[in-house]
């Protein structure tokens, strides 16, 4: 028993490799035990190469500490309770990531939904597509990769951007453009290709700005 058979114990609990570190658990278990019990050699039966065998060294002792240190803290006697206690840790935690998970996926959904309502991707632009080249409806979308990739942070930061952007309902303005300068809409499919390639929010209004001031006002 030595660090690096302690280190694995704690990279596969750390992994939530449950069956990998319950495994590992019980070998240090089993020889810490092993070297508890073991009676000393008979009055005259020690050969050379037993009288060699140095005393336990400090990764031994520490080893053994280890483990005794993994018994108390899962209330545990035997290997058998430690492995029990070691999956159920590592269920647990592969419950709590999957929530996380579900709960930033939902959110992400949201915000691209949110971003195409905006105008500031289309459907085509937002979602991926299915095998047959289309965009799913409902619960089957999913976000593109490279919406995938954007952090959430950087997500909510630019949908907040964009909300002062859109007109107020009701506004009756007759030349939506000139009060609404920001009305990513008025861009042609290739600038808006272009503006889904700016991540902050101020240098992607600035460009929508820029486009839109080009534009005739309308009559």
């Amino acid at each position: 028993m030595d660090l690096k058979t302690i280190q694995a114990a704690l990279d596969a609990l750390l992994a939530g490799d449950s069956e990998a570190c319950a495994e590992v658990l019980k070998n240090m278990i089993a020889q810490a035990a092993a070297g508890a019990a073991a009676a000393p050699a008979a009055e005259g039966s020690v050969t050379t190469e037993a009288a060699e065998v140095p005393a336990e060294d400090e990764e031994t002792l520490a080893a053994k500490a280890l483990s005794r240190s993994i018994m108390t803290l899962s209330s545990t006697t035997t290997a058998g309770a430690a492995e029990a206690w070691v999956k159920k840790l590592a269920t647990e935690r592969a419950a709590i990531d999957a929530d996380r998970a579900a709960l930033e996926h939902s959110e992400r959904v949201s915000l691209v939904t949110e971003l195409v309502t905006l105008r500031a991707e289309t459907p085509g632009t937002a979602w991926e597509r299915d095998a047959s080249g289309n965009v799913p409806e409902g619960d089957a979308r999913k976000p593109c990769k490279r919406l995938l990739s954007e952090s959430l942070p950087e997500l909510r930061t630019r949908v907040a951007a964009l909300r002062p952007a859109q007109p107020a309902a009701g506004s009756g303005s007759g030349n939506l453009r000139s009060a609404v300068t920001t009305d990513e809409s008025g861009l042609s499919v290739y600038e808006l290709s272009k503006a889904n390639e700016i991540k902050d929010p101020e240098k992607r209004k600035a460009f929508v700005m820029r486009r839109l001031s080009r534009r005739p006002s309308a009559a």
